[in-house]
């Protein structure tokens, strides 16, 4: 591969030619992660300005894999969007048996009547309405089991979303004391 005179000969052409996005990003960096950031001593810009190229690609490998915290809790309205999103609503040994106990039923029963092998195939999921892509537990705008509702069902939106959620979801952003 040819280098560029003057910078490290074993590094490509295409990584210089790219490097100007890269130095944006990590200033960018800087400034959104505030003190939970890897430049939170304050130095950030100061360090992107003497950065050399081995610098840049460590900083840039670090952001890649910094977890931020989350500077809003969402607060679900009960809205019921999620619960008729396509897709898999896991159930885990522990979950089937209090949802089971929960409905009154045995686990061999509500697994045979209320659950299908997931789309992966690594396990068991929620049926939907027939005809429908909205869980079968959901009945008019309550859930049937509220209660006890799977982890994945308790996790979002905060534990987990997709790109697009809040389109369809109703839950209020509340500010995390001091980080918003």
């Amino acid at each position: 591969m040819e280098g560029v005179p003057g910078q490290s000969e074993t590094l490509p052409r295409r990584y210089y030619e790219g490097r100007s996005g890269l130095c944006e990003s990590l200033a960018k960096a800087t400034s959104d992660q505030g003190s939970r950031g890897p430049f939170s001593n304050g130095k950030g810009k100061a360090w992107l300005a003497r950065a050399s190229d081995f610098d840049l690609l460590v900083g840039a490998f670090l952001l890649s894999g910094v977890p931020t915290k989350p500077r809003f809790h969402y607060v679900c309205q009960r809205c019921t969007a999620c619960c008729k999103w396509a897709g898999d609503v896991r159930v885990e040994d522990e979950e089937i048996t209090k949802i089971a106990a929960f409905l009154g039923i045995e686990e061999n029963v509500f697994v045979q009547e209320y659950t299908r092998i997931r789309a992966d195939r690594t396990g068991l999921s929620l049926i939907d309405h027939e005809n429908s892509t909205a869980c079968i537990m959901l009945e008019g705008d309550k859930c049937r089991i509220h209660e006890v509702k799977p982890e994945q069902c308790k996790g979002f939106p905060n534990v987990w979303n997709f790109p697009g959620w809040e389109k369809e979801c109703e839950a209020i952003a509340v500010p995390i004391k001091g980080e918003a």
